[in-house]
């Protein structure tokens, strides 16, 4: 038995190093929750979900919101700057395909983040089994208080959006707490794992049951439907 101990020390501090090295491969499920004095804001979001999954130079990220009734798919490529967005809407199955300069224009938004005051404090919380570090941020171009809460231990270095973002806020944020006026949005990790889906989810190819569209007629759809229901 004491020969026993020391190999049994050794296997568990070995896991226990794996388990604190840091991921740049893996998959993440947060639900949503919003609080607000906007009886349709609160409806939108019951049961809203969003997953992603980081592997290599590719990103796949679904919202499901209305109780799953309505879901958007996003898939990235970030060797070409090419992604694909999937819509199951209630009026129907949509695609579209990103511009690559919606890449710039999205990082560049990033990269603004760290303009904002920020506040890192001690506080830490578990989250999804990793220890996160509580940071405020307070948005000056939306007056919204951001909360983070965010890990060292998980950094998708070839997605440059996460990258950038990892760099802005010195972490990857698995709780994101936002409040401004009657509305609190809180999105928190339940979920954290080092298996991710295979290549073949992360096609860029447009399933045949889709309908391709444009954002020139997305907005128009979107001005239609407001126009309906005043």
């Amino acid at each position: 038995m004491r020969f026993l101990i020391p190999f049994v020390f050794i296997f568990t501090f070995l896991n226990f190093s794996r388990a604190q090295k840091a991921v740049s491969d893996v998959y993440i499920n947060y639900t949503i929750d919003v609080d607000s004095d906007e009886p349709v804001a609160a409806l939108v979001s019951l049961g809203a979900t969003f997953e992603v999954a980081f592997n290599g130079y590719n990103t796949k990220g679904m919202l499901n919101v209305a109780g799953g009734t309505n879901s958007v798919t996003v898939i990235a490529e970030h060797k070409t700057n090419s992604a694909i967005a999937l819509m199951d809407l209630v009026d129907g199955k949509k695609a579209l395909k990103v511009p690559s300069d919606k890449f710039n224009d999205a990082l560049t938004d990033i990269k603004k983040i760290s303009e904002n005051p920020i506040r890192y404090t001690d506080d830490t919380k578990s989250i999804a089994g990793y220890q996160c570090q509580k940071v405020f941020m307070k948005h000056k171009e939306s007056g919204a208080n951001v909360i983070f809460y965010i890990t060292n231990k998980i950094n998708p270095q070839k997605d440059m959006l996460a990258k950038a973002l990892y760099d802005e806020i010195k972490g990857f944020p698995l709780e994101i707490l936002v409040r401004k006026e009657g509305t609190t949005v809180r999105i928190t990790a339940s979920k954290v794992s080092g298996q991710v889906p295979s290549s073949a989810a992360f096609s860029l190819d447009i399933p045949s049951s889709y309908k391709l569209t444009s954002i020139d007629e997305l907005k128009e759809d979107a001005k239609k439907n407001i126009q309906e229901k005043r």
